[in-house]
């Protein structure tokens, strides 16, 4: 309806899916031994599972700080640990199948179902205002 045909999708380089078709192993180990998992190229399998099981294409990209907009803040540091931290939390509890979000200043655990739910709007006010500033 409001004329959007795309989304975006964020798996990080450590996820392991088990329904992944063709997860890849880890790559080489780094200087401490432990396997690099940004080699690992889990976002390009991710690509390729959506491409046969949908009908269209799907790209993979693999973003570092600065194609992001610059250094990470405090804030961004601070979220991120948060968001982290939730999410060993749900899995220690055994509730898979979640993602984490900001709702307000809490990290809520939001089931991944909410992502087949459809188009979601983004709200026109704080568009217009993120307009203003960018």
């Amino acid at each position: 309806e409001a004329g959007k045909h795309h989304s975006i999708i964020v798996v990080a380089e450590g996820a392991h899916l088990s329904d992944l078709p063709n997860e890849p192993e880890p790559g080489e180990p780094d200087a401490f031994g432990r396997p690099r998992m940004d080699l690992r190229g889990i976002g390009e399998a991710v690509a390729q599972a959506i491409e046969k099981c949908a009908e269209f294409e799907a790209r993979f990209v693999v973003i570092g700080h600065l194609q992001r907009g610059g250094t990470p803040t405090v804030f961004d540091r601070v979220l991120a640990t948060r968001m982290g931290v939730r999410a060993v939390d749900l899995i220690r509890e055994g509730r898979f199948g979640q993602m984490t979000a900001l709702h307000g200043n809490k990290i809520e655990p939001v089931p991944l179902s909410v992502l087949k739910a459809g188009v979601r709007q983004v709200d026109l006010d704080l568009y217009r205002l993120a307009q203003i500033f960018f």
